[in-house]
């Protein structure tokens, strides 16, 4: 059983990370091509199990629906 500083720690580096540099660039203006953005962190994916990784792959479904979803919100940024 994981402590909860470490499902934190997931989620910090997994989603908000990225969504603050996202959320500084649509705020600044910076052209960012939402289709081909990557980020990188590891062998586990969010698209199948992996033992000891929940909160891993948790937070990257939250992060590709936040990406889908800006995507739909603003056709422009692609």
């Amino acid at each position: 059983l994981k402590e909860l500083k470490d499902h934190v720690w997931a989620w910090q580096l997994n989603f908000l990370t990225p969504a603050e540099l996202i959320h500084w660039s649509l705020r600044e203006g910076v052209q960012i091509n939402l289709q081909s953005l990557v980020c990188i962190g590891s062998a586990v994916a969010e698209s199948r199990e992996d033992a000891g990784a929940a909160s891993y792959c948790a937070s990257k479904h939250a992060l590709k629906g936040l990406i889908y979803s800006i995507r739909k919100e603003n056709p422009v940024v692609d």
